[in-house]
């Protein structure tokens, strides 16, 4: 968990969770099971699994410390909707960037969201009773919405 980054299009990194396993072709070279890999031999504790999904609560609530705003990668040594996630630890990731408003969340993952959470629509919620998260969720609704779609635009927008 960094507040300071060396990826170009991020401010920080925060990783409630690390770890994955590959899912799909693009994880073939995946960076992040190379660094667990390291940070395991270096000794680091977050990294004892090696690259085994492995949950951190005592990270859940990092961005609410930290006060100037940032563009915040959620996730860059894992995958957040990860089967291995269970569906409450996921929701309390997003109740704290709805909580944390000042900030930018960027969450990537490999698969369907909406096969990985049982309760997308509680997640969708979370987002948008806060202010910050109402347009994030309007387009996470939008790209849900064009999954599947053939003539769904690739950047999933009208």
């Amino acid at each position: 968990m960094s507040d300071q980054t060396g990826i170009e299009w991020t401010d920080a990194t925060w990783n409630p969770v690390t770890g994955c396993t590959k899912v799909s072709p693009g994880c073939k070279n995946c960076y992040a099971e190379r660094l667990a890999l390291r940070l395991r031999a270096m000794g680091n504790p977050r990294y004892r699994n090696g690259f085994a999904v492995t949950l951190h609560p005592d990270q859940i609530t990092l961005p609410l410390r930290w006060r100037q705003p940032r563009r915040i990668f959620v996730n860059s040594m894992s995958d957040l909707f990860h089967e291995a996630v269970p569906d409450d630890f996921i929701y309390k990731v997003f109740e704290v960037m709805a909580q944390a408003d000042w900030h930018v969340f960027q969450v990537l993952t490999k698969g369907p969201v909406i096969n990985k959470v049982s309760n997308f629509s509680l997640v969708v919620d979370i987002m948008t009773t806060h202010e910050a998260g109402r347009s994030a969720a309007a387009e996470v609704r939008l790209g849900l919405a064009d999954v599947g779609r053939a003539d769904a635009p690739p950047d999933g927008g009208e």
